[in-house]
């Protein structure tokens, strides 16, 4: 049987260590999320084919008491999930932001933006999104 595994997504602009702020906006089963990033920027990836996603519960100092905490789950980052659980050719991802935790499943993640300069999270969104 197949183990449940994180692994952490070098590959993404990463989490600002101050306030990332996101922004979610999900139409149909895409699920777009703004973020600011460690110099200040403004990211955007998107989740297609969305399953499922939720937020919340989980901040930086609660996160200890998330179930993949002893998985290697860490504070402020993106972590991929190998998860025997998830179907045929979708994947799960946990992102730890400061404030809260967002956990998709869904068919694949893309980049959309990596260095915006905007005031907002939610300005970030609405450009990418326009």
């Amino acid at each position: 049987m197949t183990q449940l595994t994180l692994k952490v997504r070098g590959d993404l602009p990463p989490l600002s260590a101050g306030a990332p702020a996101p922004c979610y906006r999900q139409v149909g089963a895409a699920l777009w999320v703004a973020y600011f990033t460690r110099d200040d920027h403004c990211a955007v990836v998107r989740f297609d084919g969305v399953t499922s996603a939720a937020f919340g519960e989980y901040s930086g100092e609660t996160l200890d008491q998330h179930p993949l905490f002893g998985a290697g789950l860490i504070p402020q980052r993106f972590h991929e999930v190998h998860d025997p659980a998830v179907a045929p050719g979708l994947k799960r991802w946990i992102i730890t932001f400061r404030d809260d935790t967002l956990d998709v499943t869904g068919a694949q993640l893309e980049i959309v933006a990596r260095a915006l300069e905007v005031s907002s999270s939610e300005d970030a969104l609405a450009m990418v999104m326009a």
